[in-house]
């Protein structure tokens, strides 16, 4: 549930949420992407960061197949 505690001058709100799933928390909190910043508590902040650490793996990851990829079809051309 999202509760907001103030409106701020810039046109942003801070809002308190209650998460009863932290893995479906965490998703939710992704979903706001650049637009979010969590305040509090450490532990959340600490989850949201090693999942975008994960994320940003994966499509470097991704990244790194699509060039070798590349690369071998030049290569067989």
């Amino acid at each position: 549930e999202l509760e907001v505690l103030e409106h701020l001058e810039n046109g942003n709100l801070c809002c308190a949420v209650n998460i009863p799933d932290i893995s479906w928390g965490i998703s939710y909190l992704l979903s706001f992407g650049s637009g979010i910043k969590v305040i509090e508590p450490d532990s959340v902040k600490n989850m949201l960061l090693q999942e975008i650490e994960k994320m940003f793996n994966n499509i470097k990851k991704s990244v790194y197949l699509l060039i070798l990829f590349y690369h071998t079809i030049k290569i067989l051309q």
